[in-house]
């Protein structure tokens, strides 16, 4: 079995989604065992290394066009930036256990935890999505 630091690392530097989702179960199997958290091992690298995918283009929000909600494309629109939101958390959250090293165990594992969470929101986001024909990055 993978540590826990290989696993946030996997998440944290590929672009792949997929990788990233599948590093997030391991994850939750990993907290699930229980035990004490390992320490994590050399230098944390930088955020600059963080990898997110080439789909959906990081575009300001001003420069889309406004569609209602009430309206499919609209909806679709609106369940797009929900997963984009839940998405960049799952990021966060990784962060914030990875990067501080100096901390309680409780504080990493809690940023742990919310991390999974996160994942878990990201796909049913996700999957509702692909109940309307639209794919996370269209």
């Amino acid at each position: 079995m993978t540590s826990i630091q290989n696993t946030i690392e996997a998440c944290l530097f590929s672009s792949d989604i997929g990788a990233k989702l599948d590093a997030m179960k391991d994850l939750d199997d990993l907290l699930a065992l229980g035990g004490a958290m390992p320490e994590f091992k050399g230098l944390a690298r930088p955020t600059s290394d963080v990898r997110f995918p080439d789909q959906p283009p990081w575009v300001m929000p001003r420069k889309l066009k406004r569609r209602s909600m009430t309206d499919p494309e609209g909806l679709k629109v609106f369940l797009h930036a929900v997963a984009h939101i839940e998405f960049v958390a799952i990021h966060l959250a990784l962060d914030a256990a990875y990067r501080f090293r100096e901390v309680p165990e409780a504080f990493r594992r809690d940023w742990l935890g919310v991390a999974v969470e996160e994942a878990r929101h990201f796909k049913a986001v996700v999957d509702r999505m692909a109940e309307l024909s639209a794919a996370y990055g269209d």
